[in-house]
């Protein structure tokens, strides 16, 4: 019997197309093999899994993703993001684990960015009593899962919690990694969309303490 693992990566080889391969393995600096399958192709295909399986708990699908999370190929990592979506996995407070490990094994923006806003986002909504473990790694060795911490309220709108997001900036805003700086640049200038007077006085308050790459990106729509 072929199993859905199978049938994903069938699908995906199908799908391959060399010479786009190469240009996307380049792009993102050769961090995982590229197939050169389209995103929109890659969300085809992960829709067409979602309708074969209606998982009414995390141990019906969890399998599924940890398998296409560990295979060869970065569309198969797109796949399982985009399945983990699909089937709203943040309904369940035990798929935590799975996402700090997705993140942990992630480790670069285009999976990260998306399981920080799109997985753990949700779920700390869903589930507040996470909240403050998704914050604590604010103070990780990972920079992965510091960036996570900072991007977690990314799509919170008026539901973000203000204090908690200063509180993290703060935390790091004397690092140096890039994606650091950027990352609370990016958190400052979505909750600006919603309270930007209170960007504006953070940024102001926080000038000598906040990069210049932070305070642009910050500020670039307000």
């Amino acid at each position: 019997m072929v199993t859905l693992t199978e049938i994903v990566r069938q699908a995906l080889d199908i799908a391959a197309d060399p010479r786009r391969a190469e240009q996307m393995a380049a792009y993102m600096k050769h961090k995982q093999a590229f197939l050169g399958v389209p995103a929109p192709l890659v969300k085809e295909i992960a829709g067409g899994v979602a309708r074969e399986l209606k998982p009414k708990s995390l141990a019906d699908c969890e399998p599924l993703l940890r398998d296409l999370w560990q295979g060869q190929w970065r569309e198969e990592r797109y796949t399982a993001q985009r399945l983990a979506e699909r089937w709203r996995i943040w309904r369940w407070p035990e798929a935590l684990p799975l996402c700090e490990w997705m993140v942990r094994s992630g480790q670069w923006w285009d999976l990260v960015d998306a399981i920080a806003t799109r997985l753990i986002g949700p779920l700390i909504l869903k589930h507040p009593q996470l909240a403050p473990q998704v914050f604590q790694w604010i103070g990780s060795d990972d920079p992965w899962l510091r960036r996570t911490a900072l991007l977690a309220q990314l799509k919170h709108k008026e539901r973000t919690d203000p204090e908690v997001l200063a509180g993290l900036i703060l935390r790091v805003a004397h690092e140096e990694e890039f994606f650091i700086r950027k990352a609370i640049g990016w958190a400052l200038r979505e909750y600006g969309k919603t309270d930007p007077d209170w960007v504006r006085g953070f940024v102001s308050a926080h000038e000598g303490r906040l990069s210049p790459l932070s305070r642009k990106e910050a500020l670039k729509n307000l």
